[in-house]
């Protein structure tokens, strides 16, 4: 009783008013409730016997807040938020940004998914039971917004299973749709799927029927495109929309890192279809027919130092094979892009200055990260980029959308040398900024971030790169406001990002660690798969300038994000 008397006088010291609120509990006091609340009685029935001029009682946020505001004051208005948090000197919470990379898409595609369901049972008017086989997806993708679950700070065996409950719920959500399906789709069709590996260019049907017809849905409320790619035979295909008109294709090799990723079980499919679905009708879908026509097949293979056509296309160093600029209407734009890393810091946690890095923790060993490779191998007509055995990416450009999409393939993280690593993508321009940069706010708002800068305290910190990370839902951004240059980059899943130099916007993509930072999950970041360590593949969108179109570039963003939170979806069926 005397010790408590002591912190609520203590925490008093730092409110306006004499109204105190006292937050109870934390990670697994809960677990007997029983015991719990009995104790808090005591606790508040012996404090106030005590006669101290303390008065404690159960409350609520918004009676806290009623009471407050009948004190009468005037209060300062904070429109900041509270990111980044620090628990310590050396101890920036800016690691659970990335951590558990494939757990954080799993999450956005599952809700991506959900939404359609739930729009096609709707839209269908199907039976009382097909909406019920939604209620375990809706849990699983509530259940994943825990703090301990989007974050990635959970246990091993606690991922796994945050994984088997999406996956459950997808399966059972899967049947919903079906039935849905076969009161819009022709009913002489069968062998009805969706393709949920399409990231590992994996689909039964796609790869093993010569032909089927593929239907795809917009989810969204307006009209949209939007590009296909789905993984097919090597072979001369034709693609045909319900009217007879021929769609325009390409076909791309699946790059060799892809094809040998131990998720495909060694399927020898080699290309990707690509087109694109124009015109899709809000919350309704076209359908395609996909025929192979023949065996015989001629490649084509990229032998240029630039991608794109005359009015947008991206350059390439011709002895190095990086990117180093855009030509955006005859206007050449500095541009670069290159994949670094950051040695995670060791340590035992016993005080500030030996924390590690860990599933909480971002703490680099050195904050000048380092390059891992100055040259890139360049292959194909889309770009196909090696940097190392463990980084790759895909570089293609969308004239229509004035837009780069880079797909990075990132893993195994090498950990031979005993050291962890946490591996970010960095996309240098000229722009100058001063330090300014925007990040979202639960993929709505910009929040305005300043490097070393907090908008309502002096701040000065040890730990220059961990202390200017935010986390990204889904875009960050740097601009010029005299000049209107801008660039910006959408990410498919909640990731760390930050802007520590002028021109530059960089993004944490993976992260493999050695040590526990001793906050609560007891293990490393070292996630494994088939007996390796992770592979993670993933896309960023670029967006560079103001002029690419007649829209400004924030409504382009917007609408770019909305188009990868709620992405169209592919279904597949085969003929009878």
């Amino acid at each position: 009783v005397e010790e408590f008397i002591k912190l609520v006088n203590k925490q008093a010291l730092h409110y306006t008013t004499n109204n105190i609120i006292l937050t109870m509990g934390g990670d697994f006091t809960y677990q007997d409730s029983n015991k719990w609340f009995k104790n808090m009685d005591k606790l508040i029935k012996y404090v106030n016997e005590a006669d101290q001029g303390i008065n404690v009682f159960y409350s609520t946020p918004s009676c806290y807040i009623k009471a407050v505001n009948d004190m009468g004051y005037t209060y300062s208005k904070k429109k900041d938020d509270f990111f980044p948090y620090a628990s310590d000197a050396n101890s920036f919470w800016t690691g659970y940004y990335t951590s558990r990379p494939t757990s954080k898409y799993f999450e956005r595609l599952a809700n991506n998914f959900l939404q359609v369901a739930k729009q096609l049972t709707a839209i269908m008017q199907t039976e009382v039971k097909e909406h019920t086989s939604l209620i375990s997806l809706k849990e699983a993708v509530a259940v994943m917004q825990h703090h301990d679950a989007i974050t990635g700070t959970e246990k091993q065996h606690v991922a796994n299973d945050y994984t088997r409950m999406l996956s459950r719920g997808i399966e059972e959500a899967h049947e919903s749709v079906k039935s849905s399906l076969k009161k819009t789709v022709l009913t002489n069709l069968y062998g009805h799927s969706s393709c949920f590996e399409l990231n590992v260019s994996k689909c039964d049907i796609s790869e093993r029927e010569g032909r089927f017809l593929l239907t795809v849905y917009n989810p969204l409320s307006r009209r949209i495109s939007h590009i296909v790619r789905i993984p097919v035979q090597k072979a001369t295909y034709n693609v045909r929309d319900f009217d007879g008109f021929e769609q325009t294709i390409q076909m791309v090799p699946i790059p060799q890192e892809v094809k040998t990723l131990p998720e495909r079980h060694k399927r020898d499919t080699t290309y990707e279809l690509v087109f694109r679905a124009y015109n899709l009708p809000p919350l309704g879908f076209r359908s395609y027919y996909v025929s192979k026509i023949s065996s015989i097949f001629e490649e084509h293979k990229y032998t240029s130092n630039q991608l794109g056509q005359q009015e947008f296309k991206v350059l390439f160093n011709e002895s190095t094979g990086l990117v180093n600029g855009i030509v955006r209407n005859d206007n050449e734009i500095p541009f670069e892009q290159k994949f670094y890393y950051y040695e995670g810091a060791a340590g035992w946690n016993d005080f500030p200055e030996n924390r590690a890095s860990g599933a909480y923790i971002f703490r680099p060993l050195n904050s000048k990260p380092i390059l891992i490779s100055s040259n890139a191998t360049n292959k194909f007509y889309t770009v196909h980029q090696i940097f190392s055995p463990w980084v790759s990416q895909i570089i293609r450009i969308y004239r229509e959308e004035c837009l780069i999409e880079f797909e990075w393939l990132v893993g195994p993280i090498p950990i031979e040398d005993g050291s962890g690593k946490e591996v970010i993508t960095r996309y240098s321009t000229g722009i100058k900024t001063g330090g300014i940069f925007y990040t979202d706010a639960n993929g709505k708002e910009f929040l305005e971030r300043k490097k070393s800068f907090r908008p309502t305290w002096h701040f000065t910190t040890l730990e220059p790169v961990s202390g200017n990370y935010y986390p990204v839902t889904t875009r960050i951004a740097i601009k010029n406001v005299t000049t209107k240059e801008e660039m910006s980059v959408i990410t498919d899943r909640c990731q760390g990002g930050s802007s520590l130099s002028d021109g530059q916007i960089e993004l944490m993509v993976h992260r493999r660690l050695l040590h526990d930072d001793g906050f609560g999950v007891d293990e490393a970041l070292n996630e494994t798969s088939y007996n390796k360590g992770l592979v993670v593949r993933g896309k960023h969108y670029v967006m560079i300038g103001n002029n690419c179109s007649s829209h400004v570039m924030a409504v382009r963003e917007r609408q770019l994000v909305q188009k990868k939170v709620m992405s169209p979806w592919l279904f597949f069926f085969c003929g009878k």
